[in-house]
C-alpha cells in the first residue's frame, strides 16, 4: 500500500535523485555512511527509478515483470549499486524496528553483485514481520559476506508454506517503498505492496493479449464447432480457432467441447466458460475405431475436462469402455466438434458419434504449448532425462506402466537397503529423486482423474536445497494425499524444484518421505487395480535403520550430567523439541552436505547444527526472552536464544550442550554474544575446527558451521554455563 501516488516523471525523479545525494555530499570513493533520514529522503525517487527501469520489461502470465536490468544509481559523483542500496536499506529498516533514532548512521558497504538467473515467486505485498524478517536475512547476510544472492526465502506468515522466492529486484522496490512510506508517515507502514520481478534470463510464459469474452460462450463454441467440424472433414486441423473474438488452441476448443456437451446433456444451454491453460499433447496417439455411445462419450468429456484440470495438457488419447481401446487425440478434437456441431442442426445431442480414424494435416498451434522454466535455484544439477527408446522387459512403452513399475522398485529398495536411491529407472530413463516425485505426483492425479496411460515428460527439475520433517506416525485418508501431491507438483512448476517438505495434517512430510509415501500408492495400485483409500505414513528417519534420538553412540557422558538436564528455557524433554531434535539429527544441508545415516556424536551434531542455520534466523534483542521452544516456534531469535534451542536439542538427544559467554568482534560491531557448545569426543580431529571435545555451535550467523565463528572472539564475559543466568 503506497502512502502517496507519484506522478512526478521519470526524469524528474532521477534528477531529484541525483541532486538528492549530491547535497548530501556522499564521497564519490568512499560513502562512509548516511543516517536513516536521509535513506528515508531519497526512498520514493529510487522506488521511481527501479519502477521505470521495471516497466520497460515485459510481463509473463502470472503479471511478473521480466527482461528487467536495474542501472547503476548515480548519486552525484558516486555511483552506487541498487544492491548496495538495497543492502543500506535492510540495515535502515532493521534499525528503525529496533527503535533507533532517525539520526542512527547506516555504513556504506560495497556489495557484490550475483548473477543467477531466479524465477520470482507469486504475490506482491507482506505484512510489517515479514519485511522486517526479510530486512533482517539481508542484513545478516550483506554485513556478513560483502555480496548478496540474487533471491532470499519469500517470508511466510505459516498459513502458505510454498510461497517461492523473493529476488532482489522485488526486495529492492520493497525496501524503498518501505522506507519512502516511513520518511512520510515517520513510522513503518502495517504493510506493504511491491513489483515483483524474475532476475536475469528466465525462461517464463509471456501474459497473453487480454480477449474479449464472447456475450454467448454457448452459441460461440457452436460455431466454432460447425467451423472446425468442416475444416477437419477436408482433412485439416487448424491449429487456431476462433470461439468469438477469442482465439484458442485445439486444446483449448476441446475443453469448451467437452463443457458445453455436457452442459447441454443436463440442460443447460447457457453460460460462462473459461479458456483453461491446456498445452497440446506430447505424442498424440490411439487406434480406437467405431460407435461411441452417448453414456460412452459423456463419460470421456467428463475424463477429458478432469484430465485437462489437473494437467494444463489435453492427453494423447482417452480410453473408451465402448470401443474397447484409446482414442486418438485427433480424434476426439473432430468427434466433440460433430457432436457439437449436430446440436446447432438438430436441437439435441446425436445417440452416438463415430471414430473412423482421422488423418489429414495439422496446422501449427499458436500459441504453443509453454515451455518449462529453469531452474531457480539449482543445487544439483539433475541428469538430463530421455524419453524411452526400447521396449524391453519390463518396460512398455506406457510412461504410467513404467512409473507405477519403478514405485515397486522404490518401495522394495528403501525397504531393503534403508536409504533413498540416488537414481530411480523409469522404462529406461534414469532420473533423480526429484524427477521421479513429480512424474508419480502426475499418475496418481491423472489415475484419480480416470487417466490410466499415456505419455509424461520428464522435467529438468532440481532436488530441494535441505530436506527436513516434523511428521508424526499416522495415515492419510485419499483426499488428503491427493491434495499434498498435488501441491507438491504445483510448487515444482513453479519453482522448478522439489520441495524440502508439504506441510499436512501430521506435520510436516519431506521431500524423500513424499518419494516413499507415492511409491507406496502406486504399489498398492499394481496390486489392486485401484489407489487405496487411504495410505500409512512415519517420519522419514524411521525408514533408515538409525536409531534417531540417541546420539550418544556409546560415548560415555556421564562426567557432564550438569550439561545435559532440562531447564526453564532448555526445554529438552519437550514433546516438540525432541522432534525438532530428531529431525536435525537427520538433516542434510545441500551447501555443506551431512550425513544420511550419522554413526557418531560427532556427524549427529554437524547435522543438527546445520537444521539450525536453515530454519532459525536472527532477531535482534537483549538477553532469553523465548527459550528453546519459543525460538523454534517463531523460527527466530537472537544468541542467547539460539544457544537455548541448540542445547536443548542436543540434550534431548543424550549429549552435553552448554553455553559460552564473550565479547566479539563482528563485522560491524563489537558487542558480547552467547552461543552453544556441544560435547564431541569423536571428532575426526582432521583440521583445528573439528578437534575432539567441546565444538562451537553457533547459528547466528549463517557461515558458521560446527566448530567454526565467522567473527574474533576476544575475551571471556563469563562460563561456561550448564544453565544462562539472563
Amino acid at each position: 500500500m503506497k502512502i502517496k501516488r507519484r506522478s512526478i516523471s521519470v526524469l524528474l525523479a532521477l534528477a531529484m535523485l541525483v541532486s538528492m545525494f549530491s547535497m548530501l555530499g556522499v564521497s564519490a570513493a568512499t560513502p562512509a555512511s548516511l543516517d536513516i533520514a536521509r535513506i528515508a529522503d531519497v526512498a520514493d525517487d529510487v522506488a521511481l527509478a527501479l519502477e521505470a527501469e521495471i516497466q520497460k520489461g515485459s510481463k509473463d502470465v502470472d503479471g511478473i515483470y521480466f527482461n528487467v536490468t536495474f542501472p547503476a544509481l548515480n548519486f552525484g559523483d558516486c555511483a552506487m549499486t541498487y544492491y548496495e542500496y538495497l543492502l543500506m536499506a535492510a540495515n535502515a529498516i532493521v534499525a528503525i524496528n529496533d527503535g533507533k533514532a532517525a539520526t542512527t548512521q547506516i555504513p556504506f558497504k560495497a556489495v557484490k553483485e550475483g548473477d543467477q538467473a531466479v524465477v520470482n515467486g507469486k504475490g506482491n505485498s507482506l505484512n510489517k514481520a515479514q519485511y522486517v524478517e526479510l530486512a533482517e536475512r539481508v542484513a545478516k547476510y550483506g554485513n556478513a559476506m560483502g555480496s548478496l544472492p540474487t533471491s532470499f526465502n519469500r517470508p511466510t506468515d505459516g498459513t502458505n508454506v510454498y510461497e517461492g522466492r523473493m529476488t532482489v529486484y522485488s526486495i529492492a522496490h520493497l525496501f524503498a517503498e518501505v522506507l519512502a512510506s516511513y520518511h512520510t508517515a515517520k513510522t513503518l507502514p502495517a504493510t506493504m505492496s511491491f513489483i515483483p520481478v524474475h532476475f536475469g534470463k528466465v525462461n517464463v510464459t509471456p501474459a497473453p493479449v487480454e480477449p474479449t469474452e464472447p456475450d454467448d460462450w454457448f452459441a460461440a463454441v457452436i460455431a466454432a464447432a460447425v467451423s472446425v467440424k468442416a475444416s477437419m472433414a477436408n482433412n485439416i486441423l487448424p491449429g487456431t480457432i476462433a470461439v468469438g473474438p477469442v482465439n484458442v488452441t485445439p486444446a483449448q476448443f476441446l475443453y469448451l467441447a467437452c463443457k458445453v456437451t455436457v452442459a447441454l446433456n443436463n440442460g443447460q444451454t447457457s453460460g460462462k466458460l473459461t479458456v483453461p491453460t491446456a498445452a497440446e499433447p506430447e505424442n498424440p496417439q490411439g487406434t480406437a475405431t467405431g460407435q461411441s455411445y452417448k453414456d460412452d462419450y459423456l463419460d470421456i468429456a467428463n475424463r477429458l475436462i478432469a484430465w485437462i484440470d489437473n494437467n494444463q495438457q489435453a492427453p494423447n488419447y482417452a480410453t473408451s469402455a465402448g470401443l474397447g481401446g484409446p482414442v486418438h487425440y485427433y480424434d476426439l478434437v473432430s468427434a466433440f466438434a460433430r457432436i457439437v456441431a449436430f446440436w446447432e442442426s438438430d436441437d439435441m445431442l446425436p445417440n452416438y458419434v463415430t471414430i473412423s480414424g482421422w488423418s489429414g494435416t495439422v496446422q501449427e498451434t499458436t500459441p504453443p504449448a509453454t515451455q518449462p522454466t529453469q531452474p531457480t535455484q539449482p543445487t544439483t544439477k539433475p541428469t538430463e532425462a530421455t524419453q524411452p527408446t526400447s521396449a524391453t522387459q519390463p518396460m512398455t512403452d506406457d510412461w504410467y506402466t513404467n512409473v507405477v513399475i519403478a514405485a515397486t522398485n522404490v518401495k522394495n529398495y528403501v525397504t531393503s537397503k534403508e536409504e533413498m536411491p540416488a537414481t530411480i529407472t523409469v522404462g529406461t530413463t534414469a532420473c533423480k529423486p526429484a524427477q521421479y516425485l513429480y512424474l508419480a505426483c502426475q499418475v496418481i492425479i491423472g489415475i484419480n482423474g480416470g487417466q490410466t496411460s499415456g505419455s509424461l515428460s520428464v522435467p529438468n527439475y532440481a532436488e530441494p536445497e535441505g530436506p527436513n520433517s516434523t511428521l508424526k506416525a499416522g495415515s492419510f485418508q485419499k483426499t488428503e494425499y491427493l491434495d499434498i501431491l498435488t501441491r507438491i507438483k504445483n510448487f515444482m512448476d513453479n519453482n522448478q524444484q522439489a520441495p524440502n517438505y508439504a506441510s499436512t495434517s501430521l506435520g510436516q512430510i519431506q521431500h524423500e518421505g513424499a518419494i516413499y509415501m507415492a511409491a507406496c500408492i502406486l504399489d498398492y495400485y499394481a496390486v489392486n487395480g485401484k489407489l487405496p483409500d487411504s495410505i500409512a505414513v512415519k517420519p522419514w528417519y524411521d525408514y533408515l535403520g538409525v536409531t534417531v534420538g540417541d546420539a550418544s553412540f556409546g560415548n560415555d557422558f556421564s562426567a557432564y550430567k550438569q550439561y545435559m538436564v532440562p531447564t526453564n528455557n532448555c526445554q529438552s524433554t519437550n514433546s516438540t523439541i525432541i522432534s525438532v531434535a530428531k529431525s536435525g539429527m537427520m538433516y542434510s544441508s545441500s551447501s555443506r552436505g551431512g550425513y544420511k545415516k550419522p554413526t557418531t556424536t560427532y556427524q549427529a551434531m554437524w547435522n543438527l547444527m546445520e537444521y539450525m542455520v536453515a530454519n532459525i534466523s536472527y532477531s535482534y534483542y537483549y538477553d532469553t526472552q523465548r527459550g528453546a521452544l519459543g525460538t523454534w516456534n517463531a523460527r527466530a531469535g537472537n544468541c542467547c536464544d539460539m544457544a537455548h534451542l541448540m542445547n536443548a536439542c542436543a540434550r534431548a538427544l543424550g549429549v552435553p550442550g552448554r553455553y559460552d559467554h564473550w565479547n566479539c568482534q563482528f563485522a560491524v560491531s563489537n558487542t558480547g554474544h552467547v552461543w552453544s557448545d556441544v560435547y564431541c569426543p569423536d571428532a575426526p580431529g582432521t583440521n583445528s575446527y573439528n578437534k575432539p571435545g567441546w565444538l562451537h555451535a553457533d547459528p547466528v550467523n549463517s557461515p558458521n558451521y560446527l566448530g567454526y565463528q565467522n567473527h574474533t572472539n576476544e575475551y571471556r564475559l563469563s562460563g561456561p554455563h550448564a544453565t544462562l543466568p539472563f
